[in-house]
């Protein structure tokens, strides 16, 4: 019986967003979209969901953990 090897995708690193409140300025790196400003508009009380406005914008988003997009304090 000839086997394939499937493909190795690599996943894409799940972030920890609990040292983020409302109202925190932050930069976004979204794998799509480059990278952005914004503030923290809500998250969910478990932080693996978090909805920012995009400063430049002034849209509102939200992002899963585990989507890939890193949203870090804009001081770090």
């Amino acid at each position: 019986m000839n086997q394939r090897s499937l493909p190795c995708v690599e996943q894409p690193a799940s972030q920890d967003w609990s040292g983020l409140a409302t109202g925190d300025s932050v930069r976004v790196h979204h794998p799509e979209l480059g990278r952005y400003w914004a503030v923290v508009d809500e998250k969910t009380l478990d932080s693996r969901t978090i909805w920012i406005v995009r400063e430049s914008l002034g849209t509102r988003q939200a992002f899963d953990y585990r989507e890939g997009v890193a949203v870090l304090p804009r001081d770090s």
